[in-house]
């Protein structure tokens, strides 16, 4: 699978870029993260707790406990392997601040948690037949009791975040653009409101044909307005990080140049830091980008400006 994978980047001609980002950028990527802290693996080991969950680790080991006193390692220690396995694929990129690099972890640790649950329902099943073998019928309705309380301390928290998201669910079936704008859990980044408005404003101003270049990490804007990014890069991280070449901004003052994009959207307040390794946001960072600063001086205006958003329009 993977060889089949990697001739079709050959054969749609994106082996350069892959090679490039694989062995140029990556390296200089992950050598940066050991700079983030004074003390990086205590760093690394309070992320890993953060995301993974206090709890889950200690279900994992109590899953290991029971499998050995029981003798059923053989049970659990493929779901062990496959799970250290996962760790380790976060731990190859020396990136542990997002949860998303822990995906590969999260099934083998539910799985830690189902069979501690099995064992312990088998454990409750024992208990209720000894029980009643001695005719201790009080103890067997205390049984019960410890069971639901067990049960009824996991299950609000669950509940409550399923109707949650039916909820955001029937707020976007009523109105897509008010769910985006007000949507509970955004990020301070993600700027929805903002987002919408650049884009009704793109749409009521433009044709599907005109070509719209987002100077920020808005991604929303091109795909909900469906107007085409001239570039490939997507979002400015691999272009503001410490670790980028520099022939990238090179190449995107290049690209903007020769496509000349109707709109260009320079966004604010939008740093990532613990990536780009600056705290500049897209705005602030022109000043030490005079090649794009020079095209937005000499090529565009400012049509529109929003709180974290300012358009411009080619002249």
């Amino acid at each position: 699978m993977v060889g089949g994978l990697l001739a079709y980047f050959r054969w749609a001609g994106a082996w350069p870029a892959l090679k490039e980002v694989q062995f140029e950028v990556l390296p200089r990527y992950g050598a940066m993260a050991f700079g983030m802290s004074s003390n990086f693996f205590l760093w690394a080991l309070r992320q890993t707790q953060n995301h993974l969950g206090f709890w889950s680790e200690v279900m994992a080991a109590v899953a290991l406990a029971i499998a050995w006193r029981r003798r059923e390692l053989d049970r659990i220690a493929p779901v062990a392997l496959l799970a250290l396995a996962g760790y380790l694929a976060v731990a190859m990129q020396v990136r542990f601040h997002h949860p998303y690099y822990y995906e590969t972890c999260y099934p083998f640790f539910a799985m830690f948690w189902g069979y501690a649950c099995v064992k312990t329902y088998e454990g409750f099943q024992f208990l209720r037949q000894a029980f009643a073998q001695r005719g201790w019928t009080l103890a067997r309705g205390l049984l019960w009791v410890v069971l639901a309380g067990v049960a009824a301390s996991l299950l609000p928290e669950e509940g409550v975040r399923v109707v949650q998201q039916y909820e955001f669910l029937a707020e976007w079936w009523r109105n897509p653009e008010l769910s985006y704008s007000v949507y509970w859990w955004q990020l301070p980044l993600d700027k929805f409101a903002g987002q919408i408005k650049v884009i009704n404003f793109l749409k009521a101003s433009s044709s599907r044909e005109d070509e719209v270049y987002v100077w920020g990490t808005a991604p929303l804007i091109n795909f909900l307005s469906q107007r085409t990014n001239p570039s490939r890069f997507v979002s400015n991280l691999a272009l503001i990080s410490l670790w980028a070449p520099d022939r990238w901004r090179q190449e995107l003052v290049h690209t903007l140049g020769e496509k000349r994009p109707r709109f260009i959207v320079v966004v604010r307040d939008d740093a990532i830091p613990a990536v780009s390794f600056t705290g500049l946001d897209s705005e602030q960072y022109l000043r030490i980008y005079p090649a794009l600063a020079e095209v937005l001086r000499r090529s565009y205006q400012v049509d529109v400006n929003y709180w974290d958003f300012e358009v411009y329009r080619r002249k």
